[in-house]
């Protein structure tokens, strides 16, 4: 039984030279269509693979271009927000003290005409501090780790610290110097807020009278750049009608 190297030994003897040399050419055909599908698969692919990069390297240049193009517009808008975060901290006091206290109820008081014999201070208690925005702090202390009667931060730190200085007064005023004195509170340079009033009216003498309980409140902290000095005041003398009279 003959083996396939003898078949085809016997087929190309028969063959003529022409015939082979055919034959050679055939093959040499065949292997340069099979290395040029290789080879065409090869760079198909790696044209693909190049055209999606292409693809995504442009659209993150068109994000570049508008972000370029909106520079001033971005760099503005952080100005703006800076400027917002800038007043709403400008809204709160670097700290509270009785003196600096006294020198408001002394405004108080002549602003809205109203006596004021008495009054009643606290201390500061920490109501709020984190790193995040003023007013939207992330870490939201309970009452039972509040009040320690002091500012204490941390020197070089980023975290915002919210105090109250709670003040209580009490006061004798005509019904529209209490609305004078509402509207003062409530229109203040510096963020206070009424925490409870009691009023009542004598329409013998048209006076109102009662006690208001003020918060004071301080931000310090985040690397805010304040330094809280407190005012000198005269002394005040007990046993009057109004101390600021």
């Amino acid at each position: 039984m003959t083996s396939n190297a003898e078949k085809i030994n016997k087929i190309l003897k028969r063959l003529t030279s022409r015939q082979k040399k055919l034959l050679v050419t055939l093959v040499l055909v065949l292997i340069v269509v099979i290395a040029f599908e290789i080879a065409f698969g090869v760079f198909a692919s790696r044209s693909h693979a190049l055209r999606t990069e292409n693809a995504s390297m442009r659209s993150k240049l068109t994000d570049y271009t508008i972000l370029i193009n909106q520079k001033q517009d971005i760099i503005d808008e952080i100005d703006r927000l800076n400027k917002n975060t800038d007043d709403i901290i400008g809204k709160y006091s670097a700290g509270n003290s009785p003196e600096k206290t006294l020198v408001f109820l002394d405004k108080l008081s002549k602003v809205s005409g109203m006596n004021i014999p008495s009054v009643s201070f606290g201390q500061d208690t920490l109501i709020s501090a984190g790193t995040d925005a003023v007013g939207n702090n992330e870490n939201q202390l309970d009452d039972t780790s509040k009040d320690d009667g002091n500012i204490n931060i941390i020197e070089g730190g980023t975290d915002l610290y919210l105090y109250n200085y709670q003040v209580s007064f009490a006061y004798v005023v005509p019904y529209t110097g209490l609305k004078k004195a509402l509207n003062y509170i409530g229109t203040n340079d510096e963020r206070m807020t009424v925490e409870n009033i009691s009023a009542a009216y004598d329409a013998g003498t048209g006076y109102v009278s009662g006690s208001i309980t003020l918060n004071q409140y301080a931000l310090v902290g985040g690397g805010l750049n304040r330094e809280y000095k407190s005012p000198v005041v005269n002394g005040k003398e007990k046993g009057v009608s109004n101390l600021f009279g």
